[in-house]
C-alpha cells in the first residue's frame, strides 16, 4: 500500500510537470511565429488565447455531479478514484465497495474539498459576485488556472444546478470548453462567454454568487 501511494503521487507530479511543459511550449511557439494557428494558441500580453486540456469522461449517476467531476479531474492528475467513494468521503463516512450504495444526494463544494483533502489534495472553493465585475474576475481566474494545466469545477444553473469541468477556453471564439458528466460520452461542448455569464451562478440554490473549485494535483512528496 505504501509503494502504491508513493507511485500514485509520483505519477500525479509527472502529469503536472508535463501539463505545465505543454503550456510552456504553446507559449514559446506562439511568441516565435506570426502565423501561429488557433490549434496551438496565440498570446496576448504573455497569455494564451486558446487551450483545451486533455480531460477524460466519466458518466455520473443521479445527483453525483460534484463527486463525478472531482473524479474526472483526479483521473486527469493520474489518480483513479470512484465518484461513490468521494461522495461517501464528503459525508464523513467510509466507503466499502461491496456494500450497497444509496446516497444520491447533492454534494456541496465545501464537502468535496474536505473529502479530497483526506487523500492529500489541496483544492479551494472560491466565490465571485453575481455581476459583471464578478464574472470578469472569475473568468480571469479560470483562464489563469487552465494556463497552468489545472482544470476547474463550476456550478451552472440551466435551470437546475449542475456542475461541469472546465477544460479550456478560446478567446477568438469567446467561449470555454467543458466536460459535462451528465450527458453521453465524450460529454464535451462549448459555452460562449455571454451565455456563461447568465448561467454561471448559484440561482438554483437561491444564492447570489458564482462559485468554482480551484484544483491541483497531489503535492510532491520526496
Amino acid at each position: 500500500m505504501i509503494v502504491h501511494f508513493v507511485n500514485t503521487r509520483l505519477l500525479a507530479k509527472v502529469r503536472q510537470i508535463l501539463a505545465a511543459l505543454l503550456v510552456s511550449i504553446f507559449v514559446v511557439q506562439s511568441k516565435s511565429s506570426s502565423a501561429q494557428t488557433a490549434d496551438t494558441g496565440k498570446t496576448t500580453k504573455g497569455h494564451l488565447t486558446k487551450i483545451d486540456l486533455n480531460i477524460g469522461f466519466i458518466r455520473q449517476e443521479k445527483l453525483l455531479g460534484v463527486p463525478t467531476s472531482a473524479a474526472i479531474i483526479m483521473r486527469y492528475y493520474g489518480d483513479e478514484q470512484s465518484p461513490r467513494k468521494l461522495k461517501k468521503m464528503s459525508r464523513g463516512t467510509a466507503y466499502v465497495e461491496s456494500e450497497p450504495f444509496d446516497d444520491f444526494s447533492i454534494t456541496f463544494y465545501r464537502d468535496i474539498v474536505k473529502a479530497v483533502a483526506e487523500l492529500g489534495y489541496v483544492w479551494h472553493e472560491k466565490a465571485f459576485p453575481d455581476d459583471g465585475f464578478g464574472f470578469q474576475k472569475g473568468l480571469e481566474t479560470i483562464k489563469r488556472e487552465l494556463e497552468h494545466g489545472r482544470p476547474l469545477m463550476i456550478d451552472v444553473s440551466a435551470p437546475e444546478g449542475h456542475t461541469v469541468v472546465v477544460s479550456g477556453f478560446d478567446e477568438t471564439l469567446q467561449c470555454i470548453f467543458v466536460v459535462d458528466p451528465n450527458i453521453a460520452a465524450p460529454g464535451r461542448y462549448t459555452i460562449n462567454y455571454a451565455h456563461l455569464q447568465s448561467i454561471w451562478n448559484e440561482h438554483a440554490f437561491k444564492r447570489n454568487f458564482r462559485s468554482l473549485v480551484i484544483t491541483a494535483p497531489l503535492p510532491y512528496v520526496s
